[in-house]
């Protein structure tokens, strides 16, 4: 949490070219909460899964108070499905395309969630 205090100052100049100053100082305090953050969590819990298995990923906005979040969903830094309003994102079957990283992000009309650090899916063949 943050506390501002912002100080400003006035001068006033008169007709016969003398200076004269007034300090007027105004503190001004705001608390700001911090952003929420975007937490990507899979399900299964593992990051290495086997072509044609099921993933869920689900975007946790942790601190961001009510449900009303819409999420984007960012693969490889780009973004693939953006403005969804559901937090889960269901993938099956898996391919190896899949592979790749992985984040979410918050987006509450002009207010984005900051991105946790990305989750790192690696999709591969079938144990033999």
């Amino acid at each position: 949490m943050e506390v501002l205090l912002l100080q400003t100052q006035t001068r006033l100049y008169t007709s016969n070219h003398n200076l004269w100053i007034l300090l007027h100082t105004q503190l001004v305090s705001c608390v700001c909460a911090e952003r929420p953050v975007a937490v990507l969590i899979l399900q299964p819990n593992w990051t290495k899964i086997f072509r044609g298995e099921t993933v869920t990923m689900r975007c946790d906005i942790q601190g961001g108070g009510d449900t009303d979040w819409d999420y984007r969903w960012i693969k490889n830094s780009q973004s693939f499905r953006p403005f969804h309003t559901k937090p889960d994102h269901r993938i099956s079957p898996v391919y190896r395309s899949n592979s790749g990283s992985d984040t979410c992000e918050g987006v509450k009309g002009n207010k984005l969630s900051n991105i946790n650090d990305a989750v790192q899916l690696t999709v591969s063949g079938k144990s033999i």
